[in-house]
């Protein structure tokens, strides 16, 4: 009987890193009370007005943020991702509206292909984009060059 010698194949990943937020930035944006009324937690926010350090210099900025991120394991694709938080602002169309009467929002859909791949698609269903951009929620997909 002949034993076959099987070289293990270091997995390649299609994405290297990818996340999808949604963003919502203003001035004079309160950030405790879009959580309270919306009654999400965000994955992170910073008030306006708050500290912020750029390179060696610590500035005060007018803007805040609030960034509400998927509760899915960073291994899901970025499709389900993106259904994952409309699934949680789905429920709260009216309230959010009125808050981007004040402020702006975009879907943020961030990714690095692994480099060893030739290609790199991703498809997002038209009627699922359709959803944010009805409340005025843009869309915002930007691909990170991996370097060699």
């Amino acid at each position: 009987m002949e034993i076959k010698n099987k070289k293990k194949r270091k997995r390649i990943y299609r994405d290297r890193y990818k996340y999808v937020v949604l963003r919502l930035l203003g001035k004079d944006l309160d950030p405790d009370k879009i959580s309270r009324v919306l009654a999400l937690d965000p994955v992170s926010s910073q008030p306006s007005n708050a500290l912020r350090r750029k390179a060696d210099k610590i500035y005060n900025t007018n803007y805040g943020h609030w960034n509400l991120g998927s509760r899915l394991h960073r291994s899901a694709t970025l499709q389900n991702h993106v259904n994952d938080i409309l699934k949680q602002i789905k429920p709260k169309k009216k309230i959010l509206r009125r808050i981007l009467r004040k402020v702006e929002a975009d879907l943020n859909i961030a990714v690095q292909p692994h480099e060893d791949l030739a290609i790199s698609a991703y498809t997002f269903p038209a009627d699922t984009l359709a959803e944010f951009t009805s409340m005025g929620i843009d869309i915002r997909f930007s691909i990170h060059i991996p370097h060699r």
